[in-house]
């Protein structure tokens, strides 16, 4: 068995190396002139003048609304709570929470769910 390999092996080989010289010795000469001599260096022409703007589909401009840095800043929204200034203190403070807040101190300890 390996020595039909091999010889299966070897005649592949030599298939291949008959197709690639009869590739080469038929593949078409250069039409640049004699042997060693470089081809002659091709240079696309110039692109046309293009007149006016140009537009460009990807990089358009986008309308942005007003300029942050020079305008004035918009209006807070409704329901903002402002900050109050403490005249005393010279300190920014929000001003006093709504709602139940619950007393400072120390929390109660959770529920024992031991059984006695």
């Amino acid at each position: 068995m390996a020595v039909e390999r091999n010889v299966t092996a070897a005649a592949a080989m030599a298939s291949l190396v008959l197709l690639m010289l009869s590739t080469t010795a038929t593949a078409r000469r250069a039409r640049h002139g004699p042997p060693g001599e470089l081809p002659p260096i091709r240079t696309p022409p110039p692109p046309s003048v293009i007149s006016g703007p140009r537009v460009s589909p990807v990089l358009r401009s986008v309308p942005t609304g007003p300029n942050p840095i020079t305008s004035d800043p918009p209006p807070p929204p409704p329901n903002h709570e402002r900050f109050q200034a403490d005249e005393d203190e010279g300190v920014l403070f929000p001003s006093k929470p709504r709602g139940h807040v619950p007393p400072s101190g120390p929390s109660k300890p959770p529920p024992s769910y031991h059984l006695s």
